[in-house]
C-alpha cells in the first residue's frame, strides 16, 4: 500500500517527496520506528525514551511544514 492508496477523512494532509524513515508515534508517549526503511511492514523497534520521541515528533514537524498540501480536484476547485 502506497499513499496514493490511502483515504483521508480530515481533509488535512500533505506529501513530502522523500521521508528520512517511516514511524508512528502514539500518544505522544512511545514511537514505532520500522526496523528496515524500505520494509515498513518488516518490524518495528519500540521507543519509549520521551526525549526520543519528542525528536522524532520535531522531526515529523519539520517535514510537514515543508510539504506543500496538495492540489484541490476539480470538484474542489469548483465548489
Amino acid at each position: 500500500m502506497t499513499a496514493d492508496d490511502l483515504v483521508v477523512l480530515d481533509g488535512d494532509h500533505r506529501r513530502a517527496a522523500g521521508l528520512p524513515t517511516s514511524f508512528t508515534v502514539l500518544d505522544r508517549r512511545m514511537a514505532l520506528l520500522a526496523a528496515e526503511r524500505d520494509d515498513p511492514e518488516g518490524g518495528h523497534l519500540e521507543i519509549w525514551s520521551r526525549p526520543l520521541v519528542a525528536g522524532l515528533i520535531a522531526l515529523f514537524d519539520r517535514h510537514w511544514s515543508a510539504a506543500p498540501p496538495p492540489a484541490l480536484s476539480r470538484h474542489e476547485r469548483e465548489g
